[in-house]
């Protein structure tokens, strides 16, 4: 008698003897058949596999010498692992057991061919590179100043399409800009900016005295005069950019 496509499920080396272990899938777990057996017969199941393994997948036909060589407290029903396809007869088997026949069962989902059968579903997002006319979008520009205040993103910005549209080959190549740059800024450093003047906006607004009051306030007595240094020589185009930079600057010293 032998074990049901035996030489599917186990493989191993001719050249090294008898194994000294044998493979249990887990989608055994999912298994009607298996699923059927009482806890006792599946302990029986899988010792008869054991004893399988001295002999390339076959065992004696009697399940009296079964019980004797592979220790079970009770003589293993042959008939149902038979007719659950757990076994295949090559014979009547001894103790006057009745057997039916058993046709094959399919073999078990190797890692490559699950692998491959993810590949065939699952679309593969490609990679491209940088865009020649690329800007960061509001969200990008949001985290350089949230996260480092002290760099000037439209500095960071020019430096980093520069620097990406020159990089050849496939080191060029990325699945999620935004993610790059988000990279980018936090591992740029602020020295790299320091003798580098922020570009002017294209229609600045004109900064009035009643602006500076208004920003002054939260920063008591001497407010204007942080504020006015705040500001210095830079240029804004909208009221909210001005306060934005002014109220990043003090609490970047804690004014």
């Amino acid at each position: 008698m032998k074990v049901s496509n035996w030489d599917t499920w186990q493989t191993f080396r001719k050249d090294r003897g008898t194994p000294p272990w044998i493979k249990v899938y887990r989608n055994l777990l999912s298994n009607p058949e298996w699923v059927s057996l009482t806890d006792a017969e599946k302990g029986q199941l899988i010792s008869i596999w054991i004893l399988a393994a001295d002999k390339s997948g076959s065992i004696p036909d009697s399940p009296r010498l079964i019980q004797r060589m592979a220790m079970l407290d009770d003589p293993p029903n042959i008939n149902k692992f038979i007719e659950l396809k757990f076994l295949t007869p090559t014979r009547q088997p001894d103790d006057n057991q009745a057997v039916t026949a058993c046709p094959q069962v399919d073999p078990p989902e190797t890692e490559k061919s699950r692998v491959e059968k993810r590949k065939r579903q699952t679309p593969r997002k490609r990679g491209s590179r940088l865009p020649d006319d690329w800007k960061p979008s509001k969200e990008d520009i949001t985290y350089c100043k949230d996260k480092r205040p002290d760099l000037n993103w439209q500095l960071v910005a020019e430096n980093f399409r520069d620097y990406w549209i020159a990089k050849p080959g496939a080191g060029g190549v990325k699945l999620d800009w935004s993610a790059t740059w988000r990279t980018w800024v936090r591992k740029e450093k602020a020295e790299n900016y320091a003798s580098q003047p922020s570009p002017p906006p294209k229609n600045p607004i004109k900064i009035t005295s009643a602006m500076i009051k208004k920003l002054a306030k939260p920063y008591g007595e001497h407010g204007e005069y942080h504020v006015k240094s705040a500001i210095g020589t830079v240029q804004f185009t909208s009221e909210k950019e001005l306060a934005d930079h002014v109220r990043v600057m003090l609490v970047h010293e804690r004014v």
